[in-house]
């Protein structure tokens, strides 16, 4: 289970990679997100945490609309 896992987050990684504008925000709101996760220890942390993270990338990553 720990193998499926893993693959399929060196799998995303590597897409998502591909199909960000800017990796250097991606990967700095990734830290944050995680970091947040970490410190805050609450029901809704992870609610906040993915609102934040999707709200984040919205903000500083252009559309390219």
């Amino acid at each position: 289970m720990v193998g499926l896992i893993a693959a399929t987050t060196v799998d995303l990684a590597f897409v998502t990679a591909a199909r960000v504008p800017s990796l250097a925000v991606a990967v700095s709101i990734f830290v944050a997100a995680l970091a947040f996760l970490y410190a805050w220890k609450n029901k809704l942390n992870i609610a906040v945490a993915i609102i934040g993270a999707g709200v984040a990338g919205w903000l500083l990553m252009p559309s390219g609309a």
